[in-house]
């Protein structure tokens, strides 16, 4: 711990208990004499001088006892100087500091309330030394005794608990009661990813031996998420879970080469209890090959680690595992020493005495959990019934209010209804004349395209109709008396004719006085056919209306120079058109079928060129995205502002 997380440690004391009812705001003194002796404590936790960070903790402790107002300050102390005596295997006073700290919470009214964090953490602190003494029914009192003391809303807190809770059942092989409070934890929306993950690990512990396949599955949960952390250290117990269930399930090769990385990690970070259950599955797993003296080798570096740091569970594991081995060599000695060994552990676990007294806390437990609804629901009737009178008495003066206000508001009525016919009045002539307006510039704009319309119209009758006239008359001239040839007029005639019925429908103007979505529908409708579907989609519908009479004035036969092109040169089945009108601007997107182009090599004829030169006009953008064989998307956008 360096200055910087020290300081960070006191400010964030100072500003979490001043938010409650303590008041932590340290003196400049106060603060600069803590840290001092913070700093010492860091230097020697970190050079690993745990009897001298104790002793200057204590001398902190003695400045804070003269202080009531650091009550929190000191319960975060104990805390910090009991896991040094975890440390130092004192595991006693470690359980005095956090039985000390439990009294506080226990004789000052309302401080769980106000410091649930400081309160789950020390309760925890506590557990986690009665599992390393064996005091398994004392956790587990400890567990449900917090839990009806940490109000309903602190989900996150309350999942901790349940958590813990699971890991208690599961170190006494009470493997429903640990599935049932994993699931329990899992239960609430807020829990923190972390428990959220360490549940799905004891999920996968309680379900290993009930069914495989679930267990397997909830340790793959909680693989993805351990394996995205710095600190890999939950994320190797992990894998050596794994690796069990792959034993299980007889797959020996997976499970020896995740084992192998777990001991190489383990190994160089000096974390010998993790060891246990992985030196001992490699010992299993070397049983079954059989490879005997590398089951050996292994049996013998777990065993000095298990004697002297291993859990009830890891030590009952381990002596199977050697029992298992010393038959496997005939040694019946070693085998029966093991064995007396495991049986030793498994009845250290289910002791009757332990199991009656856990029995008793569940008991205790439902029953207080019991008083607490009845009291609530008593709480609740009574809160109903003042509600109830409070009700009553509210509906009276509200309905004497409603009654002025109903005068207030009936006199209020009649003014606003003068003043609204009068602004309907003013609406109206406004928007009489806006239209009149509209209609106008409509109908000017209308007559400026109809003479460029003109030009166009006349261009196309010369270069189209007329190259085609002149083909046909050559032929005629030369005409003989094969059919061929007579086919081949035929079908130019035929051309010609279909150009000429496409130049008759460019005629048409769009209508003045008509909405421009028909005409849009009715533009499209005359291009539809059994050849060619062509779709119109407008959104929104009646937007688009409303848009300036120069853009319908301009869109109009720019859709319709498209849709011309389509259907004489594209060869489409399908065509698709979108008009979408924007914030701030319009979108029209035409897309079909057809043979395609190549748009970098096709020559700029007259229709395209007109296209671009409208849509420029109104200062918009066209892109044209053509595949030879692929079909064809044109889309182009028109700024509403040019309007």
């Amino acid at each position: 711990m360096n200055k910087t997380i020290l300081l960070t440690f006191c400010l964030f004391i100072s500003a979490f208990v001043h938010a409650q009812n303590y008041h932590l705001d340290l003196t400049t003194f106060e603060e600069k004499y803590i840290k001092e002796i913070l700093n010492e404590v860091s230097q020697h936790k970190d050079q690993k001088e745990y009897a001298k960070a104790i002793s200057g903790y204590n001398e902190i402790k003695k400045y804070l006892d003269t202080i009531p107002r650091l009550i929190p300050l000191k319960l975060i102390l104990n805390a910090e100087k009991a896991k040094l005596f975890e440390k130092l295997n004192q595991y006693d006073s470690a359980a005095t500091l956090y039985k000390d700290s439990k009294e506080i919470f226990n004789y000052i009214p309302g401080i769980i309330q106000d410091l649930p964090d400081i309160y789950v953490d020390i309760v925890i602190g506590g557990i986690q030394v009665d599992k390393k003494t064996e005091k398994y029914p004392q956790a587990i009192q400890e567990l449900y005794n917090a839990l009806l003391k940490v109000p309903g809303d602190q989900g996150k807190l309350r999942s901790k608990l349940y958590y813990h809770l699971g890991y208690t059942y599961w170190y006494i092989k009470d493997l429903e009661q640990a599935e049932k409070q994993f699931r329990t934890a899992l239960s609430y929306s807020n829990i923190s990813p972390f428990f959220k993950n360490s549940c799905y690990m004891g999920l996968g512990d309680a379900l290993i031996k009930k069914d495989l396949d679930s267990s397997l599955y909830y340790y793959r949960k909680a693989e993805a998420y351990f394996a995205n952390k710095t600190d890999k250290t939950n994320y190797q117990i992990n894998q050596t879970n794994i690796a069990n269930a792959l034993i299980l399930k007889d797959s020996l090769a997976k499970a020896e080469k995740i084992l192998l990385n777990s001991k190489e990690y383990f190994e160089n970070i000096k974390l010998t209890p993790y060891l246990i259950p992985v030196y001992t599955l490699l010992a299993n797993i070397n049983l079954n090959k059989p490879d005997l003296k590398s089951a050996l080798y292994y049996l013998e570096m777990a065993n000095p680690i298990t004697l002297t740091k291993g859990s009830l569970r890891h030590r009952e594991k381990f002596f199977e595992t050697y029992v298992e081995y010393s038959r496997t060599i005939r040694d019946s000695s070693t085998a029966r020493h093991f064995n007396n060994q495991a049986k030793a552990v498994k009845d250290s676990i289910f002791n009757s005495e332990k199991l009656t007294q856990i029995e008793v806390y569940e008991v205790k437990h439902r029953n207080e959990i019991n008083e607490i609804k009845i009291a609530a629901q008593n709480d609740l009737i009574a809160s109903q019934i003042k509600q109830r009178n409070i009700l009553l008495i509210s509906l009276i003066v509200l309905g004497v209010l409603i009654f002025i206000l109903f005068l207030l508001y009936k006199q209020k009525l009649k003014f606003q209804k003068d003043l609204l016919n009068k602004k309907d009045e003013l609406a109206n002539q406004q928007l009489a004349t806006l239209k009149e307006t509209q209609k106008a510039e409509r109908i000017q704009a209308k007559l400026d395209g109809q003479q460029q319309e003109r030009s166009r119209i006349a261009k196309d009758l010369h270069d189209s109709i007329g190259g085609n006239l002149a083909a046909i008359k050559m032929q005629l001239t030369h005409l003989k008396s094969e059919e061929e040839q007579l086919n081949y007029i035929i079908k130019n005639v035929d051309t010609t004719y279909n150009e000429l019925r496409m130049v008759s429908q460019n005629l048409f103007v769009q209508p003045a006085d008509k909405p421009f979505t028909l005409s849009l529908e009715d533009l499209v409708d005359q291009y539809n056919s059994n050849k060619t579907i062509v779709e119109l989609y407008l959104f929104p519908h009646n937007q688009i209306n409303f848009i300036s009479n120069t853009i319908q004035t301009e869109l109009y036969p720019v859709l319709k120079e498209i849709l011309t092109n389509i259907f004489k040169h594209a060869e489409a089945n399908y065509c698709n058109i979108n008009i979408t009108v924007h914030e701030d601007y319009l979108n029209l997107i035409i897309e079909d079928d057809g043979v395609g182009f190549n748009p970098s090599k096709a020559n700029l004829g007259l229709g395209l060129s007109n296209i671009k030169t409208r849509i420029n006009t109104l200062n918009g953008e066209i892109q044209i995205e053509s595949i030879p064989n692929t079909g064809t998307t044109i889309n182009i956008n028109i700024p509403l502002a040019h309007a």
